[in-house]
This record gives C-alpha cells, sequence and structure tokens, in this order.
C-alpha cells in the first residue's frame, strides 16, 4: 500500500483505494461545467501562473440532493463526511491535496465566479491552507477576487 493511502486514512481524504471512497469520486463521470476550461485559464493567469506550466487540479462538481446542509451561509453546501475531523462544517467547497482534486457546491444557474472555484484553485497553487496567505479573502486586494471579477468580465 502506497504512503498516499495510509495518509488519506489517517486525515480522513478520500482516494479511490480507500475502502470506503468518498464524494463518490472514483465512479463518477467528471462533468465539466460550460466554460470550465476557459475559466480555469482565466483563474491560473489571475494568480499569475501559465496553465502550461502547472498541471491544473481535477475539479468534482456537488450539486442537488448532495448538498445536504445550509448553516446559516446563505448557500447550501454539504457537510464533511471525514470521521477524523472534529468539526461539522458546511462546505462550498474543498482541496483535496493527495488527490490534487477540488470539489466544489453548484447550485442550478450558478456562474463560475459564484461558485468556490476560484477560491479553491487558490488552495491547490499555492497551498495555503490556513487562509493567511494568498488565500485570505479578508485582506484588500486578494487573489480570489481578482479572479472572481475577472471571470465575471468574461461572462462566468
Amino acid at each position: 500500500m502506497s504512503f498516499a493511502f495510509f495518509v488519506s486514512l489517517f486525515l480522513g481524504i478520500p482516494t479511490c483505494t480507500s475502502f470506503k471512497p468518498q464524494f463518490g469520486i472514483c465512479k463518477r463521470q467528471l462533468d465539466i461545467k460550460n466554460g470550465q476550461e476557459a475559466a480555469t485559464v482565466i483563474i491560473a493567469e489571475s494568480y499569475g501562473i501559465s496553465p502550461n506550466n502547472r498541471s491544473a487540479p481535477i475539479v468534482i462538481w456537488r450539486e442537488g440532493k448532495e448538498l445536504d446542509c445550509d448553516e446559516g451561509i446563505g448557500f447550501r453546501g454539504w457537510i464533511r463526511d471525514s470521521k477524523t475531523v472534529w468539526t461539522r462544517d458546511c462546505l462550498l467547497g474543498q482541496y483535496i491535496f493527495v488527490m490534487h482534486t477540488i470539489v466544489v457546491a453548484y447550485h442550478s444557474g450558478d456562474r463560475l465566479s459564484d461558485t468556490a472555484l476560484a477560491h479553491e484553485y487558490c488552495h491547490a497553487y499555492f497551498g495555503d491552507n490556513t487562509h493567511t496567505g494568498e488565500c485570505d479573502e479578508d485582506r484588500p486586494g486578494n487573489r480570489i477576487a481578482e479572479a472572481n471579477r475577472k471571470l465575471k468580465e468574461a461572462g462566468f
């Protein structure tokens, strides 16, 4: 068994070899949203990253009945389903480092700039999992707001 497998079991991160794959990632067809590929380029460029120099993570969309919580955040998300995490957060997005995969809540009719896509790409590209660096959305002029502004300008 691989090192990544043991890390994923310890952290509760899904892998295709886990005993109980979470998020349905291994069985699910990748659903590419309209404009997603162009949006990925816009986000990468707004972060100062050439899309050709960095592999973009896989994007998994959770929608419909998979969105099972709304804890006063204004949007429906999903409950973090890891048994090793002590909080029951209602998530709108998540970057899974071991799988280089982004999971994002999608509500019918959303524009890509309305989702957590740019935020999760920030985690993938900069590794800021504490929201204190590049992925701090409270910081004036933050990269995520700029990426979402550019997505809106492009009609996404």
